[in-house]
């Protein structure tokens, strides 16, 4: 149960405190979710050089492993934005997650990093929701995120959150007949209810002022 959710006061705060990180996962894994922070970071560049407006960055979730060379100061110096993060987490043993929040995360974006975090830490969780995937067509929605950016290896997870939380994106990028997945929606929000009971109390939450 080692999810721990970071509320900052702003998304611009929220986004220099992982940027780094996520480049770094970004190496390690491809993931489609650094892929976009890095180009949301140039799209809000100035001319003088200096970043960054974010202004779509909503949320995040990263597991524990991008931030071991972080903990382990193997990256050269941290901002202070950084180092506050990092020392939030020296107490935090074996493998976690991060999800991160900001006034602009909305509730059906704040629901999707939770499940992404429920399907990289909790084994039961990942087995029941491709129990209930696997009983669908997927392959629309593989397509999607292959233009979207993602890696295959992430395509299942991209799933649940999306189904779950976000389905009318996936029609604004051409999923047809999205009604026959409402079945799928439905277990999936059962057992994201079951893993997530009493309002997510196990979650432990850290609010930046």
């Amino acid at each position: 149960k080692n999810i721990i959710i970071f509320e900052y006061k702003n998304h611009k705060r929220m986004a220099k405190a992982v940027r780094r990180v996520m480049a770094h996962h970004d190496r390690k894994e491809s993931s489609a979710t650094a892929v976009a922070l890095t180009s949301l970071k140039k799209r809000g560049q100035k001319s003088a050089g200096k970043s960054e407006e974010f202004d779509d960055f909503e949320a995040f979730y990263l597991p524990s492993k991008p931030f071991r060379p972080f903990r382990n100061r193997k990256v050269g110096r941290l901002t202070s934005i950084e180092r506050e993060l990092i020392n939030a987490l020296k107490k935090v043993k074996g493998r976690f997650g991060i999800i991160g929040l900001s006034p602009a995360s909305k509730p059906g974006t704040t629901k999707h990093e939770i499940a992404h975090a429920l399907y990289d830490l909790n084994p039961r969780y990942k087995r029941e929701v491709h129990k209930v995937l696997n009983t669908v067509n997927l392959v629309p929605l593989f397509q999607i995120f292959k233009k979207l950016g993602y890696v295959e290896k992430e395509y299942m997870d991209e799933a649940q959150a999306y189904l779950m939380n976000n389905p009318y994106f996936l029609k604004d990028y051409g999923l047809k007949n999205i009604e026959r997945y409402a079945k799928v929606v439905l277990s999936l929000n059962f057992i994201f209810e079951k893993y997530t009971d009493d309002n997510y109390a196990f979650f432990k939450k850290v609010a930046w002022k």
